[in-house]
């Protein structure tokens, strides 16, 4: 995955923004920062959310690597997300504690 200095797209409260930076593909997630830090953030790619900030860019990639199998991350909006995480939650408890221990151990 190659690191490219640009525009990206994060979600925030006010909606959508542009932040100008470096950032890297790997789908469905991307690996950002702006140019004034020096911590990456791993975001969801279709919905712009972040998952997890303040990474070192070897555990943002770790953690996009191990969260890959996880078909949760293939919806395309935060509505489709928040909902099948309460499917996940609910349907396979296992399989959710394992993405969370992922998530909060980085």
């Amino acid at each position: 995955m190659k690191i490219i200095k640009g525009e990206f797209k994060v979600a925030t409260s006010e909606g959508f923004v542009y932040r100008e930076g470096s950032y890297a593909t790997s789908y469905p997630f991307y690996i950002h920062r702006e140019t004034t830090e020096h911590l990456w953030t791993l975001s969801h790619l279709a919905t712009g959310y972040n998952i997890k900030k303040g990474l070192t860019l070897a555990d943002a990639r770790a953690l996009a690597k191990n969260l890959k199998p996880f078909p949760l991350f293939l919806v395309p909006t935060i509505a489709t997300f928040t909902k099948q995480l309460e499917v996940q939650k609910a349907q396979n408890p296992t399989k959710h504690a394992e993405m969370l221990k992922m998530i909060n151990n980085k």
